[in-house]
């Protein structure tokens, strides 16, 4: 067990946004969180990476888990290139350097534009980097709230490709 809630629970006044989930994720696993909109999977999303604190019940941890996020809203600086956000964000992290930011630009396919400005990139492009940007730690779980929005039908395959390799994904 990688992650496990129990009576996860959120509450907005008297509104329940989120009532008593139960779930265990098994370290390896891809475990998605469907809904229509306003079903509360952003809220799940917010408590399980410790944005929201809970209204009631416990989120549990295995010892020393590592987790990315990929918020539905970029939180990258439109100021910067593709590889300046990166290494700004990577210098964050112990251990994660020049290396591991050349290695994400490669495999996410952001070579072609990593020296322009964030801010003058399309939709689907500044997905590609909020997506490197989640995985810059190599972390143990990646909760993506609308991973594929704003991603061509290539990216996204290329995405989930990428994704089912590293077998770490929460959505």
């Amino acid at each position: 067990m990688i992650l496990k809630t129990i009576n996860l629970t959120q509450k907005y006044g008297n509104h329940i946004a989120v009532d008593g989930i139960n779930m265990n994720i098994e370290k390896g696993s891809l475990t998605a969180v469907l809904g229509p909109n306003g079903a509360g999977k952003s809220t799940t999303m917010r408590m399980l990476t410790g944005i929201r604190k809970p209204s009631s019940g416990d989120i549990i941890y295995a010892p020393n888990t590592t987790i990315g996020v990929v918020f539905q809203n970029s939180v990258l600086d439109d100021q910067l290139t593709v590889k300046e956000n990166l290494m700004i964000r990577a210098k964050q992290y112990r251990n994660v350097g020049l290396k591991q930011v050349d290695i994400l630009i490669h495999d996410l396919g952001l070579t072609q534009f990593s020296g322009q400005l964030y801010g003058t990139l399309s939709g689907g492009q500044k997905r590609r980097v909020d997506i490197a940007r989640a995985l810059l730690n190599s972390p143990d779980i990646l909760f993506l709230d609308e991973p594929t929005t704003g991603l061509d039908i290539q990216t996204r395959l290329a995405f989930c490709n990428y994704c089912m390799t590293c077998s770490r994904i929460v959505s």
